[in-house]
Order: structure tokens, then sequence, then C-alpha cells
């Protein structure tokens, strides 16, 4: 009798990635976005291109008078896993402060990485777990943090990046 080996890392990542793509959640997070939805007056609209493959994201928003995100808008030209980030961005970051933001990237960054591959890298935005998956291919990574990336940069460009120039956020 003879046993199959393990799946080599690759193989493993690689049934992972083909797992999340027919995932039911994978698939609400793109359809959140199917449409584009663009605000007539955003505080800022910021376009991020990923050089691998090409995703596209544009994010605007509008924030409030305390520098909490007020309304996000979208335009996405881009892969399943970077239109499923924003997704979760589009669900998650209206009324939520610049630090809330950043510690969802950072926690996104750490279940990429594999740093921490459980819910509670970021037990709040708990969506952010299904992009473990992704983990054993970091050419896909850029693309995932597209839209997060664009709404920082966002922030930092408006008139309101008050809050990201506080220690405590810089070290994230």
């Amino acid at each position: 009798m003879t046993t199959q080996a393990d799946p080599s890392p690759a193989q493993r990542a690689e049934y992972d990635l083909e797992r999340l793509y027919r995932s039911e959640q994978l698939r609400g997070l793109i359809k959140r976005v199917r449409k584009d939805r663009r605000l007539s007056r955003p505080d800022f609209s910021v376009t991020r291109r990923s050089p691998v493959c090409g995703s596209e994201v544009t994010i605007e928003g509008t924030v409030d008078s305390r520098g909490v995100i007020d309304r996000i808008g979208y335009r996405t030209r881009a892969c399943s896993l970077a239109m499923a980030s924003t997704g979760v961005l589009v669900q998650r970051a209206p009324g939520v402060a610049p630090e809330e933001i950043l510690r969802a990237r950072h926690a996104l960054r750490r279940i990429l990485s594999g740093q921490d591959s459980s819910a509670t890298a970021f037990p709040v935005w708990p969506e952010l777990q299904c992009f473990s998956a992704a983990e054993q291919l970091p050419a896909r990574h850029a693309s995932i943090l597209l839209s997060f990336d664009a709404l920082v940069e966002g922030f930092c460009t408006s008139s309101h990046d008050k809050p990201f120039t506080s220690p405590r956020v810089q070290q994230l």
C-alpha cells in the first residue's frame, strides 16, 4: 500500500486560493463593488494600479469635521482579490477614524505575510481573514492592498490628515 505524499506549500497555496475564489464570501464582497459608485464632491480621490496584474482601483472619500470617514466612493477595474478587498473597505470604512483604517491595513499585511492567519488579527473586520489564502502568493498582495493604500493616501492628501501625524499612528 502506498501513501500519498503531503502536498507541497505551492500546491497547498493553489488549493487554498482556488477555494477562496469559489467561496461565497469572496463573491459577496465582489458584488458590493461590481458597479462603480462615485462621489460628486469628494474630499479626496486616489487611483492606485498594481504593476503586476494591472488592477486599478479609485477610492474617493468625504471626511467629516472630526476626521472620520463619512462616505466612500469607488471605481474598480481589478482582479477578484482587489475587488473583494475593496468590498471589505466599502462596507467597513464609513464612520471609521483613520487609526482604525491603519490598524485594518496593518492586520491585512500581517495576514498576507503569514504572521497572523487567524480572525484575531483584527476581529473588528473579520472579513480580512479570507485573504490568508493568498499568503503564499506574494505577487497578489499588492492588488489586495490597493484600496487600503489608496484610502490612506487619500487621507494624507486631504485637509484632514492630522490623525496620521500622531506618533501612535506612525508606528503602524
